[in-house]
């Protein structure tokens, strides 16, 4: 054995809008680098060993921004609402199933002005998807 490929899956986007509770880039380059370090203590006298990673996943987790129409509202003058939006987990947001991706929706007059966004009223909100059932 020359080549250990330590996989991938590394989370991306350091800015917030994936899940705050996983780490930063800094943080994973760390770790990594410190479980090589520990793997290599046990191969000290045999062949050198090169190590990969796939970090696809780090790379283009912020290449992409989905636009949904949101063609159907109940609720709204309570404490909550629901929209249902034209695409789901079985389109677009198969990484919520997949990957465990937690999107953060937001209205395109906030992605333009994150003033308004600051002050916009926020209501507790369900999303569907098209086909409405459990996952979607």
């Amino acid at each position: 054995m020359t080549m250990i490929d330590i996989g991938g899956g590394f989370p991306g986007d350091n800015v917030g809008t994936y899940r705050s509770e996983l780490p930063t880039f800094l943080d994973i380059a760390a770790a990594v680098r410190s479980s090589i370090s520990e793997f290599k203590k046990q191969f000290e006298n045999t062949r050198e060993l090169r190590f990969i990673a796939e970090p696809g996943r780090y790379f283009v987790s912020r290449s992409t921004t989905i636009a949904t129409k949101i063609y159907g509202r109940k609720g709204g003058k309570g404490k909550t609402q629901a929209l249902y939006v034209d695409d789901g987990v079985y389109g677009s947001f198969n990484n919520v199933v997949y990957d465990h991706y937690h999107p953060v929706p937001i209205t395109l007059a906030s992605a333009v002005d994150s003033e308004n966004n600051l002050a916009a009223e926020k209501l507790p909100t369900a999303v569907f998807g098209p086909t409405c059932d459990g996952l979607d």
